[in-house]
């Protein structure tokens, strides 16, 4: 994901205006120097899903699993990079954290820091994130996503399905900022 396309602009009308191979090699020569947006640990996200785009990820204390709620900004996670460059989901409002995935009949755990998995993020173009477990009990069922019932469950997914929204330090719990999305 980049931060912005405006360095591309006018390569990009340059090459829509006359398709050379010239004009192509220039946006694709333009595209690794674009600055990069990456998640900034420590800072406080809101996290929501592709197929039901009101509905936020947050974790359940009492069922000690993730589920979404529908509605509700309010639900915040951070970001804890490891040092193999994944991270561990870290949901404020608890104080629990992603656990390690099981298989699609299985909610994914909300546990305490010292039973947390790490995830690997990858966005795409879009700003829709795949989040990943890095240490599944089934490697067919690693990848978050939301059942027909709000549990998270482990999927077999190998698209993106979650937004990561930073909240404005303005604005703290109550709006996010989506200048910068992921």
């Amino acid at each position: 994901m980049y931060k912005s396309d405006a360095a591309l602009r006018p390569l990009l009308d340059a090459f829509n205006a006359q398709k050379t191979e010239a004009n192509m090699w220039a946006v694709m020569a333009a595209v690794p120097t674009l600055e990069r947006v990456t998640i900034e640990p420590g800072r406080q996200y809101m996290v929501y899903n592709k197929v039901n785009p009101t509905h936020f990820l947050s974790a359940n204390a009492t069922q000690g699993s993730l589920y979404s709620v529908e509605n509700d900004s309010a639900q915040v996670f951070t970001f804890e990079k490891d040092s193999n460059g994944n991270y561990l989901l870290h949901h404020v409002n608890t104080g629990l954290y992603a656990g390690k995935t099981s298989y699609s009949t299985r909610p994914v755990p909300a546990v305490k820091a010292s039973e947390a998995i790490a995830f690997s993020v990858v966005s795409n173009s879009e700003g829709w994130s795949l989040l990943t477990c890095t240490q599944p009990t089934s490697a067919s069922y690693a990848t978050l996503n939301n059942s027909t019932s709000d549990k998270v469950r482990p999927f077999n997914k190998t698209g993106p399905s979650f937004f990561l929204v930073h909240l404005s330090q303005s604005t703290h719990h109550h709006g996010y900022h989506n200048a910068q999305h992921f």
